[in-house]
């Protein structure tokens, strides 16, 4: 028996009921039959020695399954230290979507690092997903399909298109996720992916495929137009809603000329010119089958008179695109509000509006509506601005967040000088923590992401004001200061 194999034997029965081995005859026994300590010790000394003479010299075992293919090459430059070293401080806060925005603007990927902290936050944070995947590096794409975890950002093995094996086994979510990766890497192959997945798919995933499209939606995807509709016809009604909301957005799509034909049989002639007016105008019977009406999502079971032709007018100026009203009705922007207002539809007019982001349509909303967050960020930006500096002048952060919250980072220098004033100003004059409510909060959180960081600090508050005034705009300039750096850092790595 050699040495390994006696010390074995000994472990197994134990060391209070046998007696450690002597060892003779092999070139370790002198070594093994001195070393110290307790029999325990001494067992387990003399089991590491041997052991590592047994597997001295010896060859590696060969791999029972073929070792994976390498990481492709990267693309993109990695993100310059300088850059990258603020990534530990933001992971886990709010400021990490904007250092992924300055990573991707850069054209830069993510330090290889970072890549398993970064995917498993992206698994627990959907919206973290869509940030990360413009700078996620081959090497991530790579490293995301070893982990069942993060397959929801692995887009394949190579760069010709999804994995069809990993599609397959993917659940509804990592379906989803491959879908986006594509979406964001070649909008082609994305849409190649659900002309081919899209009808064998389970309700659920069919509807994930259409929230991610109509997320991400691009002019080209104009081309889908014909699996759109359908869909319109879906036994899910969740899918058809989706795929409506889709096509709804596109004023020249079949869904759209649909809309655009039942108004027209509506108020044929100059009818819409003259409803819009004010004149009276008889407004005929709707004509349409009901099953065709449902398809298109015009039958509202809440309607008093669903086969009413004012009835439809009203559904039409909540479904139709308003560009496709404008169209077939040779009317205004302005006549259109006004025939909305006289159907007593201005609420679904301005809803419909908002949806598709019409700004004409928005504009001549706003006298009904001037105080609408929606309509005036689609409005002139001077009409925009003009509100929030009412709401701010009246301390009304509430309608303050609602406006600013749709503007795109950073908001104008001026804009955020306003803002960062104005909350200097509400500090000053707190009387009591509970004077400094969740909207003043909301408020100054949302300035320290979103306000322009290179803006000066405001005056510093009197040693009179409250500890949590300090408190709070200390934590507002602190934040602002680092993201000044972390700007200032990314553009030094842009020139280096």
């Amino acid at each position: 028996m050699n040495d390994f194999d006696a010390l074995l034997a000994c472990a197994l029965v134990g060391t209070s009921r046998a007696s450690l081995p002597v060892h003779e005859g092999s070139p370790l026994a002198g070594l093994l039959n001195t070393l110290p300590g307790t029999p325990e010790q001494m067992l387990l000394s003399r089991a590491s020695l041997a052991a590592s003479v047994r597997l001295a010299g010896r060859a590696v075992d060969r791999a029972a399954t073929e070792l994976p293919p390498t990481a492709p090459e990267e693309t993109r430059p990695e993100a310059p230290a300088c850059a990258a070293r603020h990534l530990s401080l933001v992971v886990g806060t709010p400021l990490l979507a904007e250092w992924l925005q300055l990573c991707a603007a850069a054209g830069w990927h993510v330090p290889p690092a970072s890549l398993p902290e970064l995917l498993d936050r992206a698994r627990q944070d959907t919206t973290l997903r869509e940030q990360l995947r413009p700078v996620l590096s081959e090497r991530g794409v790579w490293l995301a399909a070893f982990n069942p975890d993060w397959r929801f950002l692995a887009g394949g093995k190579t760069t010709a298109g999804p994995d069809p094996d990993a599609w397959d086994e993917a659940s509804e979510a990592g379906r989803e996720g491959i879908f986006r990766t594509w979406r964001a890497r070649d909008p082609e192959i994305a849409r190649e992916l659900l002309r081919v997945h899209f009808a064998a798919e389970r309700a659920g995933t069919r509807r994930r495929l259409l929230s991610a499209l109509l997320d991400t939606l691009e002019p080209e995807d104009e081309v889908l137009e014909s699996l759109l509709e359908d869909a319109l016809n879906d036994r899910s009604t969740d899918v058809a809603h989706l795929a409506r909301e889709v096509l709804r957005l596109w004023p020249r799509s079949a869904l759209n000329r649909r809309y655009a034909a039942q108004a027209q049989a509506l108020l044929p002639g100059d009818l819409g010119s003259r409803l819009a007016a004010g004149e009276d105008v008889a407004v005929p019977s709707v004509s349409t089958p009901d099953t065709d009406l449902k398809r298109d999502g015009l039958v509202d079971a809440a309607r008093r008179d669903p086969h009413s032709g004012i009835s439809l007018l009203r559904a039409l100026l909540g479904a139709a695109h308003p560009q496709a009203l404008l169209d077939v009705l040779n009317l205004s922007p302005t006549q259109l509000v006004g025939m909305a207002s006289q159907l007593d539809a201005l609420d679904t007019l301005a809803a419909r509006t908002m949806v598709a982001r019409h700004r004409p349509t928005a504009q001549a909303l706003l006298p009904h509506f001037p105080h609408e967050p929606g309509l005036l960020r689609l409005g002139p930006v001077t009409a925009l601005y003009a509100e929030l500096r009412l709401a701010l002048a009246g301390r009304r952060a509430d309608k303050a967040y609602h406006l600013l919250e749709a503007l795109p980072s950073p908001w104008p220098a001026e804009l955020s000088r306003d803002v960062i004033r104005a909350l200097r100003d509400r500090l000053n004059d707190l009387s009591s923590y509970s004077a400094w409510d969740r909207f003043w909060q909301q408020l100054l959180s949302l300035t320290s992401l979103c306000a322009d960081p290179s803006v000066p600090a405001p005056d510093p508050l009197p040693d009179t004001a409250p500890e949590i005034a300090h408190r709070a705009l200390s934590e507002l300039l602190g934040t602002l200061s680092l993201r000044a750096q972390m700007h200032a850092d990314f553009q030094q790595g842009a020139k280096s």
